[in-house]
């Protein structure tokens, strides 16, 4: 089994999504939410990437990857187009970390579509500057 620093990024995807068993089914994954200061527990199918927005912010643990958490997802929305959920990936053996994204769009009449490129990311500190 290679370790997360050695796969490539299309092996990373192929681990992430989709998540099939051997009979063709999908995988389904346990998670813990928090939500006003109470966790619950829940069961996720991930067969799409909208699976995965839908667990932001849990943690889960997939076979050959570690832990794996959207850290963002940013769904556009009205007056939006342009779509973005980001993946931290941590390895179980020796903590190292990767980030990866995935692009996509939102269409006002029918809701947003994954189909940009999956890939790797860096974290950059952005400075903004407001006046009011």
């Amino acid at each position: 089994m290679k370790s997360l620093q050695e796969l490539t990024v299309a092996e990373v995807e192929e681990l992430i999504l989709p998540a099939y068993d051997e009979d063709g089914e999908p995988v389904e994954y346990e998670y813990t939410q928090t939500y006003r200061g109470e966790s619950y527990t829940s069961k996720v199918h991930l067969d799409s990437w909208n699976a995965w927005q839908e667990v932001e912010g849990s943690v889960l643990f997939l076979p050959g990857l570690g832990r794996v958490e959207v850290i963002e997802a940013d769904t556009g929305g009205e007056g939006a187009t342009d779509m973005q959920m980001v993946f931290q990936v941590t390895s179980l053996i020796d903590g190292f970390q990767r980030l990866f994204a995935i692009e996509g769009y939102w269409v006002s009449h029918d809701g947003g579509y994954w189909e940009g490129p999956f890939h790797e990311v860096k974290r950059q500190t952005k400075v903004v500057t407001y006046y009011s």
